[in-house]
């Protein structure tokens, strides 16, 4: 057998994470990329956590909270008590979410996986001289994540890693040839002495969020110092630091502990050495670059609890006093620390960690070349691949309609409009005065820019010759004398974009000059025109839509009054005219003033010293009966169809 090579039956075996990622978690990212992210690939923060063998998977679990150091996870109560993690160990790093499925295809992973952790486990284990040394708990265990997500299938492609420190073939981490590679603690150990490490332990813990801040985890990694007849004194945080303040004789008994995720028993009745958490493998690599260990057998302990870590409050009246600490008072309970591992490995030499430089010319650095990481996850096929989530089933119909509808908005935000509003425009109250033609063409154009507040007004009934160019109505509201257009209207465009939208028809005939009313119409007459002023007055604008003149004359006056924006759109033989009335500022400067948002300056104020003409201003004759004299094709021209979307499209 070359001398290269090692026994494989002595090989330490890794248990690799399975991620857990909750729906919220989807979601939240789903919604990031659409409305923040966009086209950025360059990743952002990303956190997972994992208990200490509470389950029979090895789960690295992500949810919305766990995101950053500022989560609390859920508000638990309030206050520090509900920014306290500490029965699980984080484990931080980044999320990149590509633009298109091709680039996750085409996407280098064994690249991506060294640029997401190799320097940042590097620089903790060969800290530059000058530079401050990085906590191994946060530099050693860290996790990446490579997604696309279809924002139009509500469907995400995702493969996460767990970045760690390979040796070169032939160098695998073993175990030592002398003693025994593995034991369980409970049977070399006896209770007192398991309850004195999980004491130990616990301590270690208070000790650690007493000196920390904010959002506080269980430390993976720690130092377990032994006295001569290897009864546990205490943990002690991994450093280079606190293991160059020991004693020669400390050094010597003193093990590293690591918190082991795996609570797999397989192997214990046929005594076959056990896989050991994934998390072991940097901590390894820590001790042979960092501590100068390499080629040395060293003593280490899985550290694995039957139950899950119990969360520890700082307040001492609640820990009552400095005796709650320890585990003495539990008894014969030593919280499952028997199930424990201890082993006996011989840690690779510095060298062993150094890979064969390669020739690519692609590479930033010889760093890239000369280390390598590993720790891609397996598939649901156990072999290494992506993993798929549909999101569909996770979300009400209401919520994948409103996605939906402002998906393209939001995608328009990406590139092309990067400052439109969409939230502006889906709070704007609209009016369209006539359900016709150009009315359903107008309706169907504001669906798509994202406006959810419309209001027909229009006094006629559907007939037959409407649906074929009237897009919001179909034969069935014809019969029995037609349904009124305003109602059918409103009807059709909530089916047609769910329940988001709000469309109400109010069924009203536009009082206009030129037409004689008697003495009996004049009550109704009037209240017309008082009900139009009222609607005018409480939308944010106004479409103006109808089929003559005469009709748009009232609606003019009505906008002018209440200083609301007027869009008059207007269909002739052969053409079309599209102009609006009103102030000469903004839509969106009008809507600011109008729900007081603007942004702090000083604005709100309808006053509009500049104001621009209306559909009258050039005219020398008043408005009259333009129907009295027409005939049939004059009253409903030929070229209406192609005409009103045109219209439609620039108002």
């Amino acid at each position: 057998m070359p001398a290269e090579q090692q026994p494989p039956a002595r090989l330490v075996r890794f248990a690799p994470f399975k991620s857990r990622a909750e729906p919220p978690f989807w979601l939240d990212h789903s919604s990031r990329k659409l409305n923040e992210l966009r086209l950025d690939e360059s990743g952002s923060e990303l956190a997972g956590h994992f208990g200490a063998g509470g389950s029979s998977e090895i789960e690295m679990r992500y949810d919305a909270s766990s995101g950053g150091q500022s989560s609390s996870g859920g508000d638990e109560g309030g206050g520090a008590r509900a920014a306290r993690r500490n029965e699980r160990v984080r484990a931080g790093g980044t999320v990149h979410s590509l633009n298109t499925v091709e680039s996750f295809k085409r996407l280098d992973k064994n690249r991506f996986l060294n640029d997401a952790a190799l320097s940042s486990i590097l620089d903790c284990c060969r800290p530059s001289a000058g530079e401050e040394e990085s906590d191994p708990n946060e530099a050693l265990v860290r996790t990446a994540c490579v997604t696309h997500c279809d924002l139009k299938l509500n469907r995400t492609v995702y493969w996460f890693a767990y970045p760690a420190l390979s040796p070169r073939r032939g160098r695998a981490v073993a175990y030592s040839a002398l003693g025994r590679a593995q034991s369980r603690l409970g049977d070399v150990w006896d209770g007192g002495r398991c309850r004195r490490l999980a004491g130990a332990f616990h301590s270690f813990r208070i000790e650690q969020e007493s000196s920390g801040s904010g959002v506080v985890w269980c430390p993976p990694y720690f130092i377990l110092l032994t006295d001569d007849d290897g009864g546990v004194t205490r943990c002690m945080s991994l450093s280079k630091s606190n293991y160059g303040s020991l004693s020669d004789e400390e050094r010597t008994t003193a093990m590293f502990g690591f918190v082991d995720p795996n609570s797999s028993t397989a192997g214990e009745e046929s005594n076959e050495l056990q896989p050991v958490g994934w998390t072991l493998r940097n901590l390894v690599a820590y001790l042979s670059l960092g501590l100068g260990l390499g080629g040395s057998d060293r003593r280490f302990l899985s550290y694995r609890s039957s139950t899950a870590l119990r969360r520890i409050e700082l307040d001492n009246e609640e820990l009552g006093g400095e005796e709650s600490h320890g585990f003495e008072d539990l008894g014969r309970d030593d919280g499952g620390i028997g199930r424990s591992l201890l082993l006996s490995i011989t840690i690779p030499l510095a060298v062993d960690y150094q890979w064969p430089a390669t020739t690519d010319q692609a590479s930033s650095s010889a760093t890239t070349h000369e280390y390598k990481c590993v720790g891609w996850e397996l598939n649901q096929n156990n072999k290494p691949g992506p993993r798929s989530v549909d999101l569909r089933p996770l979300v009400s119909p209401a919520h994948l309609s409103r996605q939906a509808n402002d998906l393209n908005l939001r995608l328009m935000k990406w590139r092309a409009l990067p400052s439109l509003d969409v939230g502006m425009l889906s709070r704007l109250k609209v009016l369209l005065l006539g359900a016709g033609t150009l009315g359903c063409n107008v309706a169907r154009t504001l669906l798509g820019w994202g406006v959810r507040n419309m209001t027909f007004v229009d006094g006629g009934r559907v007939s037959y010759s409407n649906p074929v160019r009237q897009s919001l109505f179909t034969v069935d509201d014809c019969r029995e004398g037609g349904k009124f257009k305003a109602t059918a209207a409103a009807e059709a465009l909530s089916s047609i974009a769910g329940p988001d939208v709000r469309a109400e028809g109010v069924v009203l005939m536009i009082p206009m000059p030129g037409h004689p009313y008697g003495d009996a119409e004049a009550k109704g007459v009037a209240a017309d025109i008082k009900r139009l002023h009222s609607l005018v007055d409480e939308h944010d604008v106004v479409f103006l839509l109808t089929d003559t003149r005469e009709s748009r004359w009232l609606p003019t006056v009505a906008c002018l009054a209440t200083d609301t924006p007027l869009i008059n759109s207007a269909l002739g033989l052969d053409g079309w005219l599209v102009m609006r009335h009103g102030p000469s500022s903004t839509l969106l400067e009008k809507h600011r003033e109008d729900t007081g948002d603007d942004n702090g300056d000083g604005g709100g104020t309808k006053q509009h010293p500049e104001r621009l003409g209306c559909y009258f201003c050039g005219d020398v004759v008043a408005p009259d009966n333009s129907t009295r004299d027409r005939t049939l094709d004059q009253q409903c021209t030929v070229t209406r169809p192609g005409l009103a979307p045109i219209a439609a499209g620039m108002a």
